[in-house]
C-alpha cells in the first residue's frame, strides 16, 4: 500500500490533487493512504514518525517552503514530487534530487505517469517477494534472482548463487505476480531480471554472469523500451 503525503498552503489545490490521485489509484486498482498538510513543518514531523512513500510538495509556502522541507527529508525515505506555479524554480530544485517536477497548470495530465513510475521505483526499493508454494512461504530477494523460466509446466526460479526453486505453475501467472518488479519477458518461456542484463542484442539477451538467452523478434522492441525505462527509474 502506498502512503502519499500532499503539502501545499492552498487547501483548494490540496483537495484537487487528492481527488485526482484517488481517481488514478482507483483506475489501477491500487491501494493507498493519503495524508494532507498545509504546513510543511507538520509534514516533516509526520514523516519522521511514519515515512511517506511519495510526497507531493509545493515550493512557495510561508513559514517553511518546499526546499526547506526537502532538506529535512532524506532522499532514501520518500520520493519528492515538486508541484508549483513557478516554473522558473525547476532548475533550483535539482539539488534536492526530486523524483519529478510538476507544473500546477497541467499537473493532472502527468499524474498517472508520475504515480506509475513512482510505484515501480518503490517496488525496486522494497525488493522482497513472498512466494507461497503448497503452504510453504519463501521470502525471495528480488535482486538475487537472475531469471525465471518454465519447462514442462514447471516454473524454475534461478538465483545468482546457483540455487533454484521449481514448482508447478504457468509463466503467465508468475509474470503477473512479478509485474511490479524488474522483470521483462524476453520469449514465450523466460522472464529476465533487468538488473542483471548486460547487453540486448538483435536475437539474444546477455546477463552479467555471461549467460545468453534467446530474444523473440516480436518482443525485441518492448524489451528494449522496458529496459530503458527501468534504467531511467533506477537512477
Amino acid at each position: 500500500m502506498l502512503k502519499i503525503g500532499i503539502c501545499d498552503d492552498d487547501p483548494t489545490f490540496v483537495d484537487d490533487i487528492e481527488k485526482n490521485i484517488e481517481q488514478t489509484i482507483k483506475k489501477h486498482h491500487w491501494k493507498c493512504i493519503i495524508v494532507k498538510f498545509t504546513d510543511g513543518r507538520k509534514l516533516v514531523r509526520s514523516n519522521e514518525k511514519n515515512k511517506f512513500d511519495i510526497i507531493f510538495l509545493d515550493i512557495d509556502m510561508p513559514e517553511k517552503d518546499g526546499f526547506s522541507v526537502a532538506r529535512d527529508i532524506p532522499e532514501k525515505d520518500s520520493l519528492l514530487v515538486f508541484c508549483t506555479s513557478h516554473n522558473e524554480l525547476v532548475y533550483n530544485s535539482f539539488s534536492y534530487q526530486p523524483f519529478w517536477f510538476l507544473c500546477k497548470e497541467n499537473y493532472d495530465k502527468h499524474l498517472d505517469e508520475v504515480l506509475t513510475a513512482a510505484r515501480k521505483k518503490i517496488a525496486l526499493r522494497n525488493a522482497n517477494y513472498e512466494l507461497n508454494i503448497n503452504g510453504k512461504i519463501y521470502s525471495l530477494d528480488i535482486e538475487q534472482i537472475l531469471y525465471i523460466d518454465v519447462l514442462k509446466h514447471r516454473v524454475h526460479i534461478h538465483f545468482k548463487d546457483g540455487r533454484e526453486i521449481d514448482f508447478r505453475e504457468n509463466l503467465s501467472t508468475i509474470e503477473e505476480s512479478f509485474r511490479d518488479y524488474s522483470f521483462v519477458k524476453i520469449n514465450s518461456g523466460c522472464l529476465v531480471n533487468m538488473s542483471w542484463i548486460k547487453h540486448i542484442y538483435q536475437t539474444e539477451v546477455e546477463l552479467k554472469d555471461g549467460q545468453n538467452f534467446s530474444l523473440s523478434r516480436g518482443r525485441k522492441n518492448e524489451v528494449r523500451e522496458k529496459f530503458h525505462e527501468y534504467m531511467r527509474i533506477r537512477r
